[in-house]
């Protein structure tokens, strides 16, 4: 179940968003709205956020902690691509092309992320 986060995240997080370079043109209204549609949520060290092959429901950006980026092979070993730390964004080319998951991702020790919801298409 995920824990109470502090209120004082949702400016961190449009700060965080508003410098990273895929967001950092968009203007202030744009990013506030990006932060208020977005859902805070904290996972404890080790909770997953998503499996490789899962559907993509949210952008995920790091605002506190540590995710971790990895795959498992057939072997069983798992192998860690990246750590992604405070201001780093993740799933955006899932979401831009409706893909799946090709990581597997969870935290890294005590980890709060802003999940922005994927919009719908248009018909």
């Amino acid at each position: 179940m995920p824990k109470t986060v502090r209120p004082a995240y949702r400016p961190l997080a449009r700060a965080l968003l508003g410098r990273d370079p895929w967001f950092s043109h968009f203007d202030g209204v744009t990013l506030d709205h990006f932060v208020d549609e977005g859902d805070l949520r904290q996972l404890a060290s080790g909770e997953v956020l998503c499996r490789r092959g899962e559907a993509i429901g949210s952008l995920c950006v790091v605002i506190d902690g540590v995710l971790d980026v990895s795959h498992g092979a057939e072997s069983g070993k798992r192998h860690v691509w990246s750590y992604l730390g405070p201001g780093q964004v993740m799933n955006l080319i899932p979401i831009l092309d409706d893909q799946l998951s090709i990581h597997d991702v969870c935290a890294h020790g005590d980890t709060t992320l802003l999940l922005i919801p994927k919009l719908g298409r248009a018909s």
